[in-house]
C-alpha cells in the first residue's frame, strides 16, 4: 500500500462523501494531467483522477471601515426611513458619515 500525505485519499479505496465536502459540495481532485483542481464530491469531470483531499473554505471577507459604516447606514435606512426619496437619502448619508468622522473613525 502506498504511503500518502495526511488527508490525501485514494479515489478508488476511499471516495469522498457529502460530509467531507465543503459548504458548496466541493473537494480537491488530483489528476496526472491537470494536477489539483476542485470539483463536486460525487465525481470529477476528469477521467484520470487518482486522489482527493478536502477543499479549503474561502477566507472571510474583511470589510473596510467605510464599508462597515455604509452597511450600518443601509440597515438604519431600511428601519428608520424605508420610503426616503434619493435627495433625503443623500443628505442623511452625509450626516451619518460625518458623525462617524467626528468620532475619529477614518473612512
Amino acid at each position: 500500500m502506498e504511503k500518502l500525505p495526511e488527508n490525501v485519499y485514494s479515489i478508488i479505496d476511499n471516495p469522498p462523501t457529502r460530509e467531507q465536502a465543503d459548504n458548496k459540495g466541493r473537494v480537491l481532485y488530483y489528476s496526472a494531467s491537470a494536477g489539483w483542481s476542485s470539483g463536486y464530491y460525487a465525481g470529477s469531470y476528469m477521467k484520470d483522477v487518482t486522489h482527493w483531499t478536502f477543499c479549503p473554505e474561502a477566507p472571510p471577507v474583511v470589510e473596510s471601515p467605510s464599508e462597515r459604516v455604509e452597511h450600518k447606514f443601509n440597515v438604519w435606512m431600511k428601519e428608520a426611513h424605508p420610503d426616503a426619496d434619493p435627495a433625503l437619502r443623500s443628505l442623511l448619508r452625509m450626516g451619518f458619515f460625518a458623525a462617524f468622522k467626528s468620532l475619529g473613525i477614518n473612512l
